[in-house]
């Protein structure tokens, strides 16, 4: 939370996706980097802070991105979409899709649902989340 980073519709852009192999490891589980994902129209100066509780935006807000990439195992990069745990009341107002080439399990969150879908299927249950993986050559 402390660099905002912010996307109109129809843009793309880059964050930050640890190597699980050299990143920080709890209880023996490799971990990822986590985003916070506002509503549309929150001002930078108030995403990226700490909030109260059930106001939807910074810490409170609808949903969390993790990612991450595995290069000694799996060849994998790996991006989730779930809702956050401290605000199942609050809900995105857009919609997020993972598209492009070595997409597998596409992964989405459709605003009109409220739901988070993997493979085309949606979830009718707010804990559960998706996760997209990317295949990728290990390159020396």
């Amino acid at each position: 939370m402390t660099f905002p980073f912010t996307l109109g519709p129809g843009q793309s852009g880059f964050l930050a996706s640890p190597d699980q192999g050299k990143y920080y490891i709890w209880k023996g589980l490799a971990t990822s980097a986590q985003y916070y994902v506002n509503k549309q129209g929150i001002p930078e100066d108030e995403a990226c802070t700490w909030g109260s509780p059930m106001r939807g935006k910074g810490n409170w807000s609808p949903t969390i991105l993790g990612t991450s990439w595995d290069d000694l195992k799996a060849h994998e990069g790996f991006t989730s979409l779930f809702q956050n745990p401290e605000s199942y009341n609050e809900r995105l107002d857009y919609d997020i899709t993972f598209t492009g080439d070595g997409v597998v399990s596409p992964c989405a969150y459709k605003k009109a649902s409220g739901q988070y879908c993997q493979d085309g299927k949606c979830s009718g249950d707010i804990k559960v989340g998706c996760t997209v993986s990317l295949g990728f050559a290990n390159i020396s």
